[in-house]
Formats: structure tokens, sequence, C-alpha cells
């Protein structure tokens, strides 16, 4: 990795038909507990897709890590897990994700 390169962990996510605001609501109030909780964590951005254009998925999440280590402890975490069993499978219904290598 080049030095002062980050990690990028980008998620594309589309809900199952059905799903409620609440419970992305809810799935939101996840994602910004983990922020405080998760000290890896040097970046967060998740939100809604803005419709502009067809074919799109509905939810995107996308965090900067320092290393793979840091990544790894990441994915790791009781919070992270929490997030991921209670609160986004129950309303997933497909995950395209990707981590690269981001230059300063």
């Amino acid at each position: 990795p080049e030095v002062g390169s980050t990690l990028r962990h980008v998620n594309l996510l589309s809900w199952k038909e059905g799903t409620s605001e609440a419970q992305i609501a809810a799935l939101c109030q996840q994602l910004e507990r983990m922020r405080s909780e998760i000290s890896e964590i040097r970046s967060l951005t998740f939100g809604p897709d803005l419709h502009l254009a067809e074919g799109n998925v509905d939810f995107a999440v996308v965090e900067d890590f320092d290393d793979a280590e840091a990544f790894g402890r990441y994915v790791a975490h009781p919070a992270h897990t929490r997030m991921v069993t209670e609160f986004l499978r129950p309303i997933l219904a497909s995950r395209q994700a990707i981590q690269l290598e981001v230059s300063p």
C-alpha cells in the first residue's frame, strides 16, 4: 500500500420489497452508533439513492480505515455484528461490496 493511503470499504445495498422507512431509519441510527463505538472508522458516509439514474441500488455505505488490519477489527467488532444481524440482514435483498486503496 502507498504511504498515507487509506482503505475504503464501499457497500451498495438494495432493500427487500416492503422495507419500511422506520427500518431504514433504525439502520441509520445503528450506523451512527457504530461511528462512535468503533474507533477504527476514520470516515463514514451513508444514505439513500437520489434517483438520478435508472437501475441504481437503494442505499450506500462508504467507510475509510487506516489499513486492512483496522478493517478486520471493524468487521469483528460487536457493534458491527449487531448492526448487520439485527438491522441490515432483515431488510437486505442484495449487497455488493468492494474494498479499495485510496491515495492521499
